[in-house]
């Protein structure tokens, strides 16, 4: 009796000590907090994403951009090739083989594109959706172009918007300011500032009057929004950022080998990085977004990572949701809903429960 007593107390003791030691950001499995509501299948492999109220926007790599409907992702229309104008006027057929980004500006309904493989930025408007687009604009200017943000000049007969991205001249690297000075085809434009930057940026965002642009390996930089596009602070931070988003007096950073990372931007001339909290997620941290006190975040090969920011400076993870052997990039809230894309899904719409 006695042997087989001692055996029993060291498995209770063991079991104990498990659930005690559990890591606090083991995700919970009930209630599930993410659920499918849509699948958006793409040929190529989804590099990048924009979505409005009723259609999503997507650049498939090697087989164009498509276009779908939001709300029962039916395809629309799909742009594998187009025409544009040189500067002698001259047609020049474009082959859209390296569709490597999309943005729509929904009050101008029109469409900006990128085809990384001749470092091309073209445009075109999409007010009647139905009608195939054959003819884009080309702005004159190079880039590998991962991110541009953008703001309407309300009330301005010759400045309609102003438009904010990286270029490359000469292989240097600028964040640069342009306006946009014709109504459509809003194809002219003239320069305002530029700052150099050491490496392409992989992410712009915009807070209060700061932008914050993620250059991969290089930096973070912090840069006021204001004639000279000044200089406000750098951070240097572990590993690769890729992609920013800003809530309350934090900066959360998806840096490709370290996870997610947490910076302190109350005092924005002097960032600190919250070196005792960091994530290393599974995978490689690709994109983050957030909506509400929910943190979305994706990795290569981790998938889904869903966080509460009930308290910003310590996320707890929710639920992790992966396909296995798939591949992710891209994380995006709309309307309270989140669209996810990935090598084998195309996109994926969930809603929060």
């Amino acid at each position: 009796m006695k042997k087989n007593f001692l055996p029993c107390i060291a498995c209770l003791i063991l079991i104990t000590f498990t659930l005690t030691c559990s890591k606090p950001n083991q995700p919970y499995h009930k209630p599930l907090f993410l659920i499918q509501q849509l699948e958006f299948p793409t040929l190529g492999y989804p590099l990048s994403f924009d979505v409005s109220d009723e259609y999503l926007f997507v650049a498939e790599d090697a087989f164009g951009f498509s276009i779908f409907n939001q709300s029962n992702a039916q395809l629309v229309q799909r742009l594998s090739n187009a025409v544009y104008l040189n500067a002698s006027l001259n047609e020049i057929n474009v082959k859209f083989n390296n569709a490597s980004f999309i943005k729509f500006i929904p009050e101008l309904d029109f469409l900006m594109l990128v085809n990384n493989a001749d470092m091309k930025l073209f445009s075109t408007s999409f007010k009647n959706p139905q009608q195939p687009i054959t003819t884009v604009n080309y702005l004159n200017f190079s880039a590998n172009i991962y991110d541009i943000q953008y703001e309407i000049i309300p009330n301005n007969q010759e400045h309609f918007f102003a438009f904010w991205g990286s270029i490359e001249s000469n292989n240097q690297k600028f964040f640069k300011n342009l306006v946009f000075t014709n109504p459509e085809p809003y194809e002219d434009y003239e320069p305002i500032t530029n700052i150099e930057v050491p490496n392409e940026i992989r992410t712009i965002i915009k807070h209060q009057n700061y932008y914050f642009l993620a250059m991969g390996k290089s930096a973070i930089y912090i840069v006021a929004n204001d004639q000279e596009l000044s200089l406000i602070a750098d951070i240097y931070p572990n590993g690769e950022a890729l992609s920013l988003q800003v809530y309350e007096q934090y900066l959360y950073v998806a840096s490709r080998h370290a996870g997610l990372q947490i910076i302190d931007i109350s005092d924005i001339t002097n960032p600190i990085k919250l070196d005792n909290y960091s994530i290393n997620t599974v995978g490689l941290a690709k994109s983050l977004d957030i909506y509400q006190n929910y943190l979305a975040l994706v990795t290569s090969t981790g998938g889904i990572h869903l966080f509460d920011l009930s308290q910003p400076e310590q996320p707890k993870l929710l639920e992790r949701l992966v396909k296995p052997n798939d591949f992710y990039y891209q994380v995006r809230f709309f309307n309270g809903e989140l669209f996810v894309s990935s090598r084998s899904q195309g996109i994926v719409k969930y809603s929060l429960k």
